[in-house]
């Protein structure tokens, strides 16, 4: 099963699992919160283990949308572009959690990419990787077509591609020959927390 899939079932194995268990266990809270028998400090306590149970839930909530829409929106357009082609389409490695910004302009980026070529190239084979690394995201888009193309504004759709990455604080390189293209993506990692370096320097009064 390919990286990216494996995403889409660690959302359902998320959602059929733990979601499922942690409902249930809120609802046995529910039961015990109305026991009359409970002294109120302890009612307190309870109900405060209840609202971080459903906080719990719902940020597993949140993850699960965002793993299926990076597929959604992202991924399944770029393969259902390739699947009306004779163009073997492969994709590897590892997308981070993407905001809005990034599933709008890099699901034009793509499409553009894969447009051309699969009606420019003459390629064989579209490969998309994927590299994660501490602080930026590298995406590789390459084809084994006929290349030859350069981003300058006679171009309208590669200086677009250009513009587009440029927005999302990021650099577009490209290679291209008669071997094939290579676009080279590299992009800022907004899902890595910050490192809190307060305490560099400090010292025990």
């Amino acid at each position: 099963m390919p990286d990216l899939d494996i995403r889409s079932q660690i959302a359902r194995d998320l959602h059929d699992g733990v979601i499922q268990d942690l409902v249930a266990f809120g609802y046995t809270l529910d039961s015990v919160i109305a026991r009359p028998d409970l002294t109120p400090s302890l009612r307190s306590e309870i109900r405060r283990v209840r609202l971080d149970a459903t906080e719990i839930v719902r940020k597993l909530r949140e993850d699960i949308f965002q793993l299926r829409r990076i597929n959604h929106e992202v991924m399944d357009g770029l393969a259902e572009l390739f699947a009306g082609s004779s163009i073997q389409f492969q994709a590897l490695g590892e997308i981070p959690p993407l905001n809005e910004d990034h599933i709008r302009e890099l699901h034009a980026v793509f499409r553009e990419v894969a447009l051309n070529a699969i009606h420019h190239s003459h390629a064989k084979s579209f490969t998309l990787q994927s590299e994660l690394y501490n602080d930026h995201w590298l995406i590789t888009l390459s084809d084994d077509g006929v290349g030859r193309a350069t981003i300058t504004s006679q171009h309208f759709g590669l200086q677009s591609i250009k513009e587009r990455i440029t927005s999302l604080g990021g650099a577009l390189t490209m290679e291209s020959s008669s071997v094939g293209t290579h676009y080279r993506i590299l992009l800022p990692r907004h899902d890595v927390p910050e490192k809190d370096d307060s305490h560099i320097g400090s010292r025990r009064s």
